[in-house]
């Protein structure tokens, strides 16, 4: 489905930022549930991210790899976690694929 036209302003107000998995788990009591540590790099450090991809990925096939994630996206919990942002990826309706980055990026590199 197409989404409205946003301005630049809007855009910017984005913070997408590389990422680096250190650590992966399923949440406990859940199907799809996978709570992330995601290294940010200085300006944002250590976060926790909640993700719905543990239905179709192992966590432990995450852990090591760099991701594009949303940084300033506002804290929620989700089933009792708190999850400081977004994992971005590719939605499809029979599977959801990760977008991998070249490992030699630093974590915390802006993406635009």
């Amino acid at each position: 489905m197409k989404k409205p036209i946003i301005n630049l302003a809007d855009f910017e107000k984005f913070d997408i930022r590389v990422g680096k998995v250190i650590e992966a788990s399923k949440v406990p009591h859940t199907d799809r549930l996978i709570k992330l540590k995601v290294d940010l790099g200085e300006d944002y450090g250590i976060v926790q991210i909640i993700t719905g991809i543990g239905d179709q990925h192992q966590p432990e096939d995450l852990v090591g790899n760099l991701y594009p994630f949303l940084a300033n996206l506002e804290p929620k919990k989700i089933r009792g976690e708190l999850s400081e942002g977004m994992l971005l990826l590719i939605d499809d309706v029979e599977k959801v694929t990760l977008i991998t980055l070249d490992n030699n990026i630093k974590p915390g590199k802006i993406i635009r």
